[in-house]
């Protein structure tokens, strides 16, 4: 409840874009059990603009872009939101089990006036894997996250 309220605190205070990013994606990262989270926006022509990215456990977050160009090309520009599993992309092996370490996604997609973007959770599926309730939290928040990550800017 605590992380709920710390992200819809982002509205009221005065806190820079930077800094509600960081606290809105510190507290999406504990509520869904993530280990990380990334936001692509895009221009009115779909190239990227802006790439924002944080991993659970590192206070700062940066502009690496660690969402694959497979999935970004499938979500941009789109209304197309969910949840699954990336069966395709195979990032490492878990050496005892010997067996790819897939990873778990929530994406929500925007789609506001000329600009668009991706916001992306990811876990690796042997700590997690996210279910129905964990996306529709998130989705549930896409009004307040839009104003963070767009409106803000602005």
């Amino acid at each position: 409840m605590k992380a709920l309220i710390d992200i819809l605190n982002q509205l009221e205070h005065s806190y820079t874009r930077e800094e509600s990013i960081r606290n809105t994606f510190i507290s999406l990262l504990d509520i869904t059990e993530g280990e990380e989270i990334q936001f692509i926006m895009f221009d009115e022509n779909q190239n990227i603009e802006e790439v924002i990215y944080k991993k659970k456990g590192q206070e700062r977050i940066s502009d690496e872009l660690v969402l694959n160009e497979r999935l970004i090309a499938r979500f941009k520009g789109t209304n197309n939101s969910g949840y699954f599993i990336d069966w395709e992309e195979v990032i490492a092996y878990d050496a005892n089990l010997k067996v790819p370490n897939w990873k778990s996604y929530i994406i929500i997609t925007f789609l506001t006036g000329t600009t668009s973007g991706i916001l992306s959770i990811a876990v690796d599926i042997k700590d997690k894997e996210f279910e129905f309730s964990n996306y529709n939290f998130v989705d549930a928040l896409k009004p307040v996250l839009e104003h963070v990550l767009f409106i803000q800017k602005g």
